[in-house]
């Protein structure tokens, strides 16, 4: 009989963009595989590919205590009934509940993977809150996975991990660079179906749009950066949290660029979005390891991104992109002019960028990591 491992985020978008790959290879090593999240949009993406998807209705971004408590509870019921070997949990929300319900239903393996602690720019109460809650979650678990070596030396720092119960996993969950190589996109076709002429410029912004991604920020560069490049075009792609894509329409609308800006929601095709794309810009305050980062340089494509953890760890400052202070209107119009004007350079950072991929950041490495952690549970635990 094949054990049972079972992942768990908060939301299924992350299962269906973040996780499938590696749940795919888990399958091809004979594990019985599933996952637990919130279904809102993808669950026919995910169940088509024989994944178990189980729904957990009280599952919210936020913190939302009475809906947290009957989360807990939905996932005790569900791993007291499927019984898996291992529980894998991703995403501050469910790396709390997930771990906490794991252990109490007697869960033989539980893991914690951190995409980039939530807490590592608060202050005051709020900070030690939610280190608490991460302090917990790994006194809990058997180990908990970082992605970059900021978060790895805070964890230490901070005495929230036990070193022999930490682990640094730097390519993050890694990236398909295959995926991305020679994407057949008819440019013209995508292009006219995106309002957009032949001859124009396109910035790409993929991510949940929200205060925390620079969204604010981008839109007001790009109403700088318009009045050299008038043939410039935002793409934003990704979902909208907390109305600001209304926030977005009404910035855009006194920055005088509605006509050079669209919003695509979430979208199954960022290869082809890519492919059309000049640049990827992301102006975070706060990564674990930019997941859209990877992306854009397997695709071959030069990005501005913020100096921060989770970014400076995928961007070589002048090499693959360039990186700007978090919250800097003017540092970041002039990155993305910089590289506008100069499209030798933007193929030379792009190329330079998809050989890093290829050396540091391809998705196999994740997989040859985890399986050899999993495998070493499994063997401590005594479970063949």
């Amino acid at each position: 009989m094949c054990n049972v491992v079972m992942h768990v985020a908060t939301v299924d978008s992350t299962v269906r963009f973040l996780l499938l790959p590696f749940l795919l290879n888990l399958q091809k090593r004979g594990y019985q595989v599933s996952a637990a999240c919130k279904t809102e949009t993808w669950r026919s993406d995910i169940e088509r590919e024989n994944i178990s998807l189980h729904n957990i209705q009280n599952f919210t971004r936020h913190i939302t205590p009475i809906h947290d408590i009957f989360a807990l509870w939905e996932l005790f019921g569900l791993f007291r009934r499927v019984k898996p070997t291992i529980v894998h949990t991703h995403t501050p929300k469910a790396n709390f509940l997930g771990r906490t319900a794991a252990r109490l239903a007697g869960v033989p393996i539980v893991i914690g993977m951190e995409h980039g602690f939530y807490f590592w720019n608060m202050t005051g109460p709020e900070r030690a809150f939610h280190i608490a809650l991460c302090r917990f979650s790994a006194l809990i678990s058997d180990k908990t996975i970082v992605i970059n070596r900021h978060d790895f030396d805070l964890a230490l720092r901070e005495r929230i991990i036990e070193k022999n119960k930490l682990v640094l996993f730097p390519s993050g969950l890694g990236v398909n660079p295959d995926r991305f190589k020679k994407i057949e996109a008819n440019n013209t076709s995508l292009k006219s179906e995106l309002n957009m002429g032949e001859d124009v410029v396109v910035v790409a912004f993929i991510g949940r749009l929200n205060v925390e991604k620079g969204c604010r920020e981008l839109i007001q560069a790009m109403g700088q950066v318009h009045a050299d490049f008038p043939n410039i075009y935002l793409l934003f792609i990704g979902p909208s949290e907390d109305r600001m894509k209304e926030e977005l329409e009404k910035l855009v609308l006194m920055m005088n660029i509605k006509n050079k800006v669209r919003f695509l929601g979430e979208r199954d095709d960022i290869p082809q979005l890519l492919a059309i794309s000049d640049m990827l810009v992301l102006p975070s305050y706060r990564e674990g390891l930019g997941m859209v980062l990877l992306e854009a340089a397997a695709a071959g494509k030069p990005v501005v991104t913020t100096n921060i953890r989770g970014c400076r760890d995928v961007v070589i400052h002048g090499e693959t992109g360039l990186l700007v202070p978090p919250r800097a209107v003017e540092e970041l119009a002039d990155a993305i002019l910089d590289l506008l004007r100069d499209a030798d350079k933007r193929k030379r950072m792009g190329d330079a960028a998809r050989q890093r991929i290829a050396e540091k950041f391809d998705q196999n490495l994740f997989f040859a990591q985890t399986n050899n952690l999993y495998d070493q549970l499994l063997k401590e635990k005594g479970i063949r």
